[in-house]
């Protein structure tokens, strides 16, 4: 028995021995083991971050991609070492997110795929079994989210400004380098083939030795006026029987054949009698109307007695404000007429009568008629006999030089009205230029200017872009350093996306514009090339009344990026960008008066700015919608009348703000729109998502 209880406690000792032994051994290897996790951990975080880092900065190619993962890499241990990433460790390719695969390539995708390593680390117990050290990696992939992004390009009359001559040349001369403005101009008048800036200008019925001055059109077709001279061819020639409306035809005649097409014979259409209701409509432009009646006798003697006594009587008590109003006028919901701010009598300020005449010496003509008529006569009345002829010229158009919101004192604030007014009476190619682009490319004074590419004369010329070469319309501006930025932001987008033959993995692009409403210039589409094209189009309106209707464009961009299911041409599962691209504020909207009240309202921000000012707080309302459904909207302001107040509301509301709460800044000098705001645009692109995905 003694015996047999020696074995047992022998066998104990033997098991606790070689349990010891294994227990040992466990807790070595959990140590090492944990270790080794814990490395792999460590570094599968320098892979994440490296590959987020270097995802980021693909815009700016391999090298920079490789220098920013390597720095990310550093900044994180693993094994005790700080991680070292090898160059030939960051590949480029595209991810297949419905595949979920990750396909390497020669050039930059939409993703990287990093991989980190900790070569031969050194084990805390594995040595007693034979292993000394330990390998081990940790691989991540980030790709950049593929988007639907709609640009939205104010096309409203504005954008046109910078190269009206009959006043902003001189404003942006004045404020910038002497020679800038004139540049802008220059580019247009080679476009036009109208020769060197500003051309010669002559005085309407200078041909025909007429005084240069207001009443020039009525002393050239009253009856002894220079166009009833026997002189003159009779399809020209006044009679004392013509008519207002015949002396006018007769006159405009001579003055297109005579005077615009020796003036500008590169203008179109052709200056001709053929052409005779185009032509009209720049002569009425031009003209300076003045009426034109039979002096007034002098006033009756006031009698003379004592002045009035007592207290002044009391001014009436002012009445309140109206409220506000747009910058230029605006569209009540529902309502189809325009009420523009602009509006006054094209005739106001036109003086209606000559000073009287003494009819003292003409006291023996017994009819009064006939005493005016021979006072007229005697006297040299201007513009007449006939007497009583009314305003001249007759039935004239209400579009003129000083109408079309020139100058835009909203955009040049500086700028003086008595620029246009001292142009008016004068032919030359500086007027045409101004009447055209008043006009734009879509007011038909009889039939389109040769400035739209809707009429056939439109000159197009060939200019090369980043994203090839096009056949562009004139040069306006700002309008034409829109439609090169454009282009080469799309060639970016292009660029980051040329290895990806898979569509639906690219970022497609869509072309929405705005004026008085809004339209689809380029469906969404992957067509780089298509949406490119689509821009060299993009043309301004007529400036006439309200033409900024950005709410609209808004509206439009974001029904026609939503994925099908909500009625839309996009895409589900990618990221929405909205960038809108305009020159001035708002001065139209769409939107119910209610319905933005309760919105801002119930929002609450302090970026609305209510009071009536639905024009800015319906695209604000607009913006902050997108944003809620994970949208982000990007302002870019362009020209000298960018809002950047709004602007900045714009970016906080679409979640497209920087740090400072501002949106993008633009340039206000136009010898430098094009390049500030393709970089502006370059760096919307070159911002998507980034995420991991492996």
């Amino acid at each position: 028995m003694l015996s047999s209880a020696r074995n047992r406690k022998a066998q104990v000792v033997v098991w606790a021995a070689l349990m010891m032994v294994f227990v040992v051994g466990m807790v070595a290897f959990a140590v090492d083991v944990g270790y080794m996790l814990l490395t792999r951990s460590q570094l599968q975080n320098a892979a994440d971050s490296a590959a987020i880092a270097g995802a980021a900065v693909m815009s700016q190619g391999t090298e920079a991609v490789v220098a920013e993962a390597q720095e990310f890499a550093a900044y994180h241990v693993a094994a005790s070492d700080k991680v070292k990433l090898d160059a030939g460790d960051v590949e480029f390719g595209v991810w297949d997110s419905d595949a979920r695969k990750f396909e390497a390539t020669i050039d930059p995708g939409n993703a990287i795929r990093v991989t980190v390593r900790r070569e031969k680390a050194a084990l805390f117990f594995g040595r007693v079994f034979g292993h000394k050290v330990f390998s081990t990696q940790a691989s991540a992939v980030a790709t950049a989210t593929p988007r639907d992004i709609a640009l939205v390009v104010d096309l409203s009359g504005s954008m046109n400004d910078d190269t009206e001559p009959a006043w902003a040349t001189t404003s942006i001369n004045k404020n910038f380098d002497s020679s800038v403005g004139s540049d802008l101009m220059q580019d247009l008048y080679t476009d036009l083939g109208f020769g060197k800036f500003p051309g010669n200008l002559q005085h309407l019925g200078a041909s025909l030795g007429v005084k240069p001055d207001k009443y020039a059109y009525a002393e050239m077709t009253k009856d002894e006026g220079p166009l009833a001279s026997v002189s003159i061819p009779p399809a020209y020639r006044i009679a004392p029987t013509d008519t207002e409306a015949v002396r006018k035809q007769k006159a405009y005649s001579w003055l297109i054949n005579y005077e615009i097409a020796p003036m500008m014979p590169a203008a179109l259409p052709q200056a001709s009698t053929g052409n005779y209701k185009y032509w009209e409509k720049y002569l009425d432009y031009l003209i300076l109307p003045v009426k034109i009646v039979a002096p007034r006798p002098p006033a009756p003697p006031q009698p003379v007695g004592p002045k009035p006594v007592g207290p002044k009587p009391t001014p009436p008590k002012p009445t309140d404000p109206p409220p506000p109003k747009p910058p230029i006028g605006w569209i009540l919901p529902g309502d189809e007429s325009l009420v523009a701010a602009w509006s006054q009598s094209p005739l106001a300020g036109v003086p209606e009568s000559h000073p009287a005449v003494s009819l003292e010496p003409l006291a023996f003509a017994g009819d009064a008629a006939q005493a005016l008529l021979l006072a007229s006569q005697s006297l040299g009345d201007p513009g007449s006999p006939p007497i009583e002829r009314g305003w001249l010229p007759p039935s004239q158009s209400g579009d003129r030089i000083t109408g079309f919101n020139n100058p835009n004192k909203t955009n040049f604030p500086d700028s003086s009205t008595s620029l246009p007014r001292n142009l008016r009476n004068y032919i030359g190619y500086l007027t045409y230029a101004q009447f055209m682009a008043d006009h734009g490319r879509d007011s038909e004074p009889a039939g389109f200017s040769p400035l739209s590419m809707q009429n056939p004369f439109c000159p197009l010329h060939e200019e090369a872009t980043a994203g090839g070469v096009f056949q562009f319309p004139p040069r306006t501006q700002p309008m034409h350093a829109a439609r090169r930025a454009l282009i080469a932001a799309i060639q970016v987008v292009k660029e980051r996306n040329k290895v990806i033959t898979n569509h639906e993995l690219r970022d497609w692009v869509s072309v929405i514009s705005f004026d008085t409403g809004s339209g689809l210039v380029q469906e969404i589409t992957p067509d780089y090339d298509a949406a490119m094209k689509a821009c060299v189009t993009l043309q301004a309106v007529s400036d006439k009344a309200a033409t900024t209707a950005t709410e609209s464009g808004l509206i439009y961009a974001r029904a026609h990026i939503r994925q099908p299911s909500e009625g839309g041409k996009g895409r589900a599962k990618v990221d929405k960008v909205v960038v809108l691209l305009t020159d001035g504020a708002p001065n139209l909207y769409e939107s119910d008066k209610d319905l933005i009240d309760g919105y801002s309202e119930k929002n609450g921000s302090a970026d609305f700015y209510g009071g009536g000012y639905y024009w800015y707080d319906a695209p604000l309302m607009q913006s902050a919608l997108m944003q809620a459904d994970h949208w982000r909207v990007f302002p870019v302001g362009i020209g000298l009348g960018a809002d950047y107040t709004f602007m900045d509301r714009l970016a906080r509301m679409g979640g497209a703000a920087n740090d400072k709460g501002e949106s993008a800044r633009g340039s206000g000098n136009p010898a430098e729109y094009e390049q500030r705001l393709t970089e502006i645009l370059e760096a919307i692109i070159n911002q998507p998502t980034i995420r991991l995905v492996d």
